[in-house]
């Protein structure tokens, strides 16, 4: 076959990228294709005396290694973009108690600035030099081979603009762009991993971003250098993933300074203890914190600063000599005795949301701890451990007030239905007022009250994430969820008509479950779809750390060596990837659609449902209720939100029109032809931010144009101009103001 062959990678995890390097590095001859049944497996030919045995390659016409192109995505989103890290807050605020002066030096935002502006010149660069066997490693190829072909002038362009309309100017419409959203999220996903591949597949050490934060680091003679691990329990036994900026930041202050380097995280539990030597060695640490790090963290800094060896300092790994040492590993019982989160260090102005979101915890551990596919840690950790109501009071007073701040997400694994009607009830009772919330939960019995969600919605509670999992009852009961289907629908209804926004994560493949049980869960959703205001969807992978794993037989499950897993009953792996791929195929374009956009797909799940919180709690109206508002002159009561791309021509406003009621549903582009606004319109498209009531923009283009109509013929104009756009479409409507 002649041309190139497109290899589409579902995922760019750990055996994605490694068949990505095999392929490179056979390409370079730096590696044999050992295991590769195309390239060194072999195919009998005749009788076995005959001994004709050709390779495969040789007997059937095959695509050149040199001919694949690889092309991928990573459907889930590592980064929180939308608010700060609670950890750090955490960890800060315990330091700085004990006198221990802490500075945070690296912090999503700057991370982002850098890329955006500091060193986008650099990273232009870097991406000038990618070869085009290259681009298959890097996520969205596509936009890098875009990048490729623009000057820098244009690339350093593009990345201002985008950081100035999503970071900095914090227009609520921005937010419903879905296209420069995704263009944004896309560039950062992309960026990190030419940095990635730059450090990984060709060992890159110097890079200016890396530079300055080194010199930043060893410039302020700190006594200790602190780092966050990300890791994960994957498809193989006990992955660990340290990334490769951070790994060679450490090894850049290993070689020039004897600087302790500490490493924790929330994903500290899941490491492969066995292999503790190798990580030490590997990843530049001097010691490791396993678990809370409240109290571990300032006892570790104090015992080093007084040079002692930090024995007994629970949740502190170090290497003495030549072996590792681990303490005991405990749980910080009495949350009430934990400071306040300090975000002091965080901008919090430069996050991508138009408003300030802030993390919020008032639990650590789940109070379910039962279903099988959710990875748990073991021993103490997996303790549920509550801040008492009165605290969580407190923190919330004091976070509003010291951060300016509204809008708050429960760090919660789940919230119990008793802890929030008694959340709900002492936030009423305590007059905290003017904040909005929003918190996973698991469909328990006990959100089946409309008395409850009720109470809820007026503490201020916005929007429930759910793990819905699936539609079928025998599935739910092998997962150990819980949870009854019949008490979930009515739970979605009572919540949606409380006011309350239902985003609710499903998945396909569970062990076991058949595709006629998982179409049980898509005629759910479709049945259900006016009572689910977003929806995030995947398929069933293992993970070492759940239940299924220390019982695989008892679902039917068997473990492969090469870490993958098979199933005795019900659709295999591949079976509930293909499943998931139709779903988003048929079921979004063709059933969700025609509903209007009663649903609302979430690619970039986690930096996405803070959209749906903002609209519920700014109260979204429906088409009716705008229509009714209208009838009855309420113009003071419905706040418009006009969103799209515009260009001004010889003092024309030329609008690419979208209907934006489907685009923020579907974070897709539906365009219209371009329309060039008339006089009307445009003073309504410029006026409708979401921060002016209908009555304040009609008032304003009345005191532009007093002197060319009458009041009457403004407000008549301006109504008529308003429900046409509204209509077509343009235009979100809220009850109260963004302002």
């Amino acid at each position: 076959p002649k041309g190139k062959l497109g290899v589409l990678l579902p995922g760019l995890g750990a055996v994605a990228t490694t068949f990505i390097a095999g392929v490179t590095a056979i390409r370079n001859s730096i590696a044999k294709p050992i295991g590769s049944l195309t390239q060194m497996g072999t195919i009998r030919l005749g009788k076995r005396t005959e001994k004709r045995v050709p390779k495969i390659k040789e007997f059937i016409e095959l695509a050149e290694l040199n001919d694949l192109v690889f092309a991928g995505w990573d459907i889930f989103e590592d980064d929180i973009l939308n608010r700060p890290l609670l950890g750090p807050a955490m960890l800060i605020a315990a330091c700085q108690e004990k006198g221990i002066k802490t500075t945070l030096i690296q912090g999503k935002t700057r991370y982002i600035r850098n890329m955006f502006i500091d060193y986008s010149e650099e990273l232009w660069n870097l991406i000038q030099d990618l070869k085009e066997d290259a681009l298959g490693a890097i996520n969205t190829p596509a936009l890098i081979k875009r990048y490729k072909q623009s000057g820098l002038k244009q690339f350093q362009d593009e990345l201002k603009f985008l950081y100035q309309y999503l970071i900095i100017d914090k227009d609520p419409r921005h937010y419903f762009d879905a296209s420069k959203v995704m263009q944004f999220i896309n560039a950062c996903r992309s960026f990190a991993n030419v940095y990635l591949y730059y450090l990984d597949q060709l060992h890159y050490t110097k890079l200016k971003i890396i530079d300055h934060y080194v010199c930043e680091i060893l410039k302020g003679r700190p006594g200790s250098v602190g780092f966050s691990i990300q890791a994960e329990a994957g498809n193989s036994p006990r992955i660990c993933r340290f990334d490769s900026f951070s790994r060679i930041i450490r090894k850049r202050i290993k070689e020039s300074s004897d600087i302790p380097i500490i490493v924790g995280g929330p994903s500290s539990p899941y490491l492969d203890f066995q292999k503790i030597d190798k990580i030490f060695k590997d990843e530049y640490l001097d010691y490791l914190i396993v678990g809370p790090g409240e109290y571990a963290l300032p006892s570790l800094i104090e015992a080093l600063k007084d040079n002692k060896e930090p024995r007994g300092v629970s949740n502190v790994f170090y290497k003495k000599r030549t072996r590792v040492i681990g303490n005991n590993i405990e749980v910080i019982k009495d949350l009430d005795n934990l400071p306040y989160p300090d975000f002091s260090q965080s901008n919090l102005n430069l996050y991508l949301s138009p408003k300030k979101v802030l993390p919020l915890e008032t639990s650590r551990g789940c109070s379910w701890k039962k279903c099988a596919f959710c990875a748990r840690p073991e021993g103490a950790l997996a303790n549920y451990n509550t801040f008492t109501i009165e605290r969580i009071i407190e923190i919330i007073r004091y976070l509003s007030r010291t951060y300016s701040c509204q809008h708050f997400a429960f760090h919660d694994d789940e919230l119990p239905p008793n802890r929030a009607r008694r959340i709900s009830q002492a936030l009423l009772d305590n007059k905290v007022k003017g904040l909005s919330f929003t918190t996973r939960a698991r469909f328990d019995k006990g959100y089946n009250n409309r008395e409850l969600l009720g109470l809820m919605h007026r503490a201020g509670f916005r929007s429930f994430i759910w793990g819905l999992e699936s539609g079928s009852q025998r599935v739910l009961d092998s997962m150990n969820k819980g949870t009854q289907v019949s008490t979930i629908t009515q739970i979605l209804k009572k919540s949606s008509k409380q006011g309350i926004a239902n985003i609710c994560y499903i998945f396909f493949g569970f062990p076991g479950e058949t595709r006629q049980e998982a179409n049980q869960t898509v005629k759910f959703i479709n049945k259900y779809a006016q009572y689910i205001d977003a929806l995030q969807y995947t398929y069933f992978r293992f993970n070492v750390f759940s239940l299924i794993s220390k019982k695989p037989e008892r679902w039917g499950v068997r473990l492969n060596q090469d870490g993958s897993f098979s199933t005795r009953t019900g659709m295999t792996p591949r079976d509930a990837k293909l499943f998931h791929d139709r779903f988003h195929k048929k079921f979004i374009d063709e059933t969700i659609k025609g509903k209007g956009g009663n649903l609302n797909y979430l690619p970039y799940g986690r930096n996405r449902t803070f959209l749906i919180s903002f609209c519920s709690s700014y109260k979204i109206l429906s088409d009716a209720a705008v229509y009714q508002y209208l009838k009855k002159k309420k113009f003071n009561d419905i706040f418009p939100l006009m969103v799209a791309d515009s260009e001004d021509k010889s003092e024309r406003i030329i609008l690419h029109v979208k209907n934006f009621r489907n685009s923020i549903f579907f974070n897709e582009v539906f365009l219209e032809k371009q329309v060039i606004l008339e006089d009307f319109q445009k003073k309504i498209f410029v006026f409708s931010d979401g921060k002016l009531s209908l009555e304040r923009i009609i008032k304003d283009i009345y005191e532009r144009d007093k002197n060319l109509h009458s009041k009457d013929q403004i407000y008549k104009r301006a109504i008529a101009c308003f429900r046409d756009m509204f209509s077509r479409g343009w235009i979100l409507v809220f009850e109260r103001p963004w302002g």
